[in-house]
């Protein structure tokens, strides 16, 4: 009941944001669908925009976004609503291709509030050499060079050891990860294809991959194996091609290695990042 207040709450919130962009349907119905636990599908449309079917959770991620980026200040309105479009065009390709696994999580990858936070991280930023571990479906991927398209600079390397089985894979910390990807599909392919100009995959264990690059980085986002050191390695790999940049992590709540790195080196906590199980520090002039 709680969480359903909180919902209500948030959406009563944003209501004259819902006003201004959502045509149909009614913003009543909208408020109705978002406080009611469901798990059918809503069609609403942007003004401007497509009209798409999207679901419950997908809708309140979306408001979502108008609320975390008023606290933000990061990007205007209408950017905002560019932005909710792109995400929801992303659930309605991920959800058309993974269709139950997709709901239910299993398949890993999914856009939401800490994905809206990557961007925004990107756009405030603004970095020129971004290096990504973990792509699975290519969510985070996708929401970064949208940042950077729009940035007009920037290019983004991304590193996958993809997963293939349903089963998932055990890390080295004997925990679990069920993320995964259809072989069929192939790590990275929900990224649009207008998108990929600024963009380098290389498939490999990112342990022996960091080793090739060389040269300085200012943006770094760890999502790969989250175990315990293999987090430290890549954290400690990053910091040291890094003077000054941005050093991001989805899933710090697995294990203490985001907030020892950040004790031990001292660096400043990026506040935004709190409650949303995604770490961010600022590295400048290390």
């Amino acid at each position: 009941m709680l969480a359903k207040v909180q919902v209500l709450r948030k959406a009563l919130a944003l209501l004259p944001l819902i006003r201004r962009n959502i045509e149909e349907p009614e913003t009543r119905k909208v408020l109705a669908y978002m406080s009611t636990p469901t798990s059918a599908t809503i069609k609403i449309g942007f003004r401007n925009g497509p009209k798409v079917s999207v679901t419950r959770t997908t809708l309140i991620t979306v408001l979502h976004l108008f609320d975390l980026n008023k606290k933000l200040r990061v990007i205007g309105e209408k950017e905002i609503i560019e932005l909710s479009e792109f995400c929801l065009g992303l659930d309605l390709k991920l959800r058309s291709a993974l269709g139950l696994e997709y709901t239910n999580f299993s398949a890993g990858g999914r856009f939401g509030v800490k994905e809206a936070f990557l961007y925004m991280l990107v756009r405030k930023y603004r970095p020129n050499r971004l290096i990504e571990t973990g792509v699975a479906q290519g969510v985070s991927s996708s929401v970064i060079l949208k940042a950077i398209t729009v940035n007009g600079e920037g290019h983004l390397t991304s590193i996958d050891l993809p997963t293939y089985s349903r089963a998932g894979r055990m890390n080295a910390d004997g925990v679990l990860d069920r993320a995964h990807v259809d072989p069929s599909l192939g790590p990275g392919w929900v990224v649009p294809k207008d998108l990929r100009t600024n963009w380098s995959l290389i498939l490999g264990d990112s342990k022996e991959k960091l080793k090739e690059l060389g040269g300085d980085i200012d943006f770094f986002f760890h999502d790969s194996e989250h175990s315990y050191s293999h987090m430290m390695l890549e954290y400690e790999w990053a910091l040291g091609h890094m003077r000054s940049g941005v050093i991001c992590s989805d899933d710090i709540s697995w294990n203490r290695a985001f907030m020892d790195f950040r004790k031990n080196h001292g660096l400043k906590e990026i506040e935004w990042a709190k409650d949303l199980d995604f770490g961010a520090v600022s590295v400048e002039n290390y």
